[in-house]
């Protein structure tokens, strides 16, 4: 995924997962999606890696869906 902040100000970004059950294994950028935290500078632009790891374990097979949202507070 590619962060670009068109803006003049500092972002702090962060992401939001809402959805079925298995999204609660999504990593952003190496970490679990609730930890991710990213200050991206005015007129910069990061890819960051999405992956969905989903432990042998998990016994929940079948269509899934989920929404993955990327947001913005800007900073100094």
């Amino acid at each position: 995924v590619t962060l670009k902040n068109e803006g003049q100000k500092n972002l702090l970004v962060k992401a939001s997962v809402e959805g079925d059950e298995v999204f609660n294994f999504l990593k952003i950028a190496d970490v679990i999606w609730s930890l991710f935290e990213k200050v991206l500078n005015a007129g910069a632009q990061e890819n960051v890696e999405v992956e969905l790891s989903v432990p042998f374990e998990f016994s929940n097979l079948g269509s899934k869906q989920g929404t993955l949202m990327f947001w913005g507070t800007g900073i100094q």
